[in-house]
């Protein structure tokens, strides 16, 4: 078969070359769009229970005077309810300041922006991290609001200069004039990794006011919560009997967490905790529009050049037909080689992908702000490799198939007498 489509590609230079091409440039677009949404959806670094994690991020409270705000949870609601859930294996607390941040240099030079996120110990057990040198910081140092930091290498290195993980240990690290002394240093994550991903872990029991509730509001705070479970209905239960307990004991107020929390899906995609109707399965139907998009185009441009170069083939089918090759066989011969063509195109186009992606090309799909820099492991996972595999086949199938069939629906003395 390889000797048959080397024949092919020989005999057909401009055939093969605009075929793979034309493929290529297909399944790069389509490829950048599975990438984006695996790695917005599936299992990767440091988030690798994103399909058993369920998040509140935000509650809304209606107040007594009228009108409502939407906020997130206060400590007190953390610390006497969310961490005592039962049917969560695993609870997180964390919050994000909305001000920018900041680190030094230790050098002197200029500071530079950094993401941090202020946590509990427990975050590093739902987040898969991995430790380069050191260790989280611990439950006592917790509890003390001690000013230490887990760093992510590419900050270390920013920070510091460049340097094994280890030399980073014990260090200071001023971020928005506090410092904060290293700890650990785990393997960083990506922008893209948004629930997982900061240059500077710290306590936020070092932050001075982790526990204080928004204007004295019962409930609500700054943190967020990320749970791992094994029964999103019965945690979502749970929180439900929470919230009716608490509108039933107070007036006035009555608080809403409108179906959180929820998986990492439809926290992702969600436009809003209000919106309780929203389904994940019309996310999906859109992606499978796009997908279905952008292989049309190129299926009809694929199809007339294979129904070109059938008729330059018509003597040699008529010829086959003539010493007993059946029509099917001759199918399946051709759209074998057509397969091989597109596998062709599908390596160059997974190559044209992962330039694509390096360059930044994907931060058109993300949200306002979010730049991407997608790791290896994201861009040849299994899952990207199978649904390229599978986009191959289809658009084999979708331009190859009906050129193909008619051509050799001919009969025998019309495709010998064709020139």
């Amino acid at each position: 078969m390889l000797t048959t489509l080397w024949q092919t590609i020989r005999h057909n230079k401009l055939f093969a070359a605009i075929y793979i091409f034309g493929t290529a440039l297909a399944l790069a677009s389509t490829t950048v769009a599975v990438v984006v949404l695996n790695s917005m959806i599936a299992p990767v670094y440091p988030e690798y229970d994103r399909l058993s994690s369920a998040f509140i991020q935000r509650l809304i409270m209606d107040l007594p005077e009228g009108g409502n705000m939407q906020y997130s949870m206060s400590y007190d609601l953390v610390r006497d309810h969310m961490y005592t859930l039962r049917n969560a294996s695993k609870v997180s607390a964390y919050m994000e300041p909305w001000e920018s941040a900041y680190a030094s240099r230790s050098d002197g030079g200029l500071d530079f922006p950094v993401k941090i996120k202020y946590t509990d110990p427990a975050f590093f057990d739902v987040y898969s991290f991995r430790f380069l040198a050191g260790r989280r910081y611990s439950d006592a140092e917790f509890q003390a609001g001690m000013p230490v930091a887990v760093v992510g290498e590419k900050t270390a290195r920013e920070a510091f200069g460049a340097g094994d993980a280890e030399q980073y240990i014990g260090k200071d690290i001023r971020v928005n004039f506090t410092d904060y002394r290293v700890v650990g240093v785990v393997k960083e994550s990506t922008p893209a990794q948004t629930d997982s991903y900061a240059g500077v872990y710290v306590p936020y029991t070092s932050k001075q006011d982790y526990d204080q509730s928004v204007n004295g509001i019962p409930w609500i705070g700054q943190l967020k919560l990320v749970t791992v479970t094994d029964s999103l209905d019965a945690l979502q239960a749970e929180i439900a009997d929470l919230e009716a307990r608490f509108n039933a004991s107070h007036e006035g107020y009555q608080v809403h967490f409108f179906g959180q929390p929820v998986s990492h899906a439809v926290k992702t995609f969600r436009p809003g905790i209000q919106d309780t109707e929203f389904r994940l399965s019309g996310i999906f139907l859109v992606f499978a529009l796009v997908i279905m998009a952008l292989l049309l185009i190129p299926s009809l441009n694929l199809s007339g050049i294979i129904s070109g170069h059938m008729e330059s083939r018509m003597a040699e089918m008529g010829l086959r037909k003539s010493f007993g090759a059946t029509r099917g066989r001759l199918l399946r011969e051709v759209l074998r080689e057509n397969l091989w063509l597109t596998f062709l195109g599908g390596i160059v186009g997974y190559f044209f992908a992962y330039m694509m992606l390096k360059a930044g090309v994907a931060d058109l799909f993300m949200s306002y702000g979010v730049t991407t820099d997608f790791t290896d492991e994201m861009i040849f996972s299994p899952v990207v490799f199978l649904s390229v595999f599978l986009i191959c086949a289809v658009l084999n199938t979708l331009s190859g198939l009906l050129p193909v069939y008619r051509s050799l629906g001919r009969p025998v003395v019309e495709s010998l007498n064709e020139k």
